[in-house]
């Protein structure tokens, strides 16, 4: 999708993968710098860090950030300009995405 933003066009980019899907956004007033938007891990052979990766145990992949998870729903984790989603199942990490202001 493309927005105008007066001076210049800002174009919003998905590039999709086996298990990975990511949204770039970059700007035409700077062709060649890319900004992350957001990036969603739905397969195991995408490793993002540490024990935080789909089909791991979420006690595991999520230590010392709750002290009580569900074994299944949704948990959001929230910055200021950032947020981390995780769906559970089964006790274990389904997908995960993460999504960030890109100015």
């Amino acid at each position: 999708r493309t927005e105008e933003q007066g001076t210049h066009t800002v174009t919003h980019r998905e590039l999709r993968f086996n298990g990975l899907e990511l949204v770039v956004v970059t700007s035409s007033n700077k062709p060649n710098q890319y900004l992350l938007s957001k990036a969603i891990l739905s397969g195991r052979g995408w490793k993002i860090g540490g024990p935080l990766r789909v089909g791991n145990p979420a006690k595991s992949a999520l230590r010392g950030l709750q002290k009580e998870l569900p074994k299944e729903g949704e948990l959001e984790f929230r910055g200021d300009t950032d947020s981390i989603r995780v769906n559970l199942a089964g006790g274990r990490v389904l997908d995960v995405e993460y999504s960030c202001y890109t100015g």
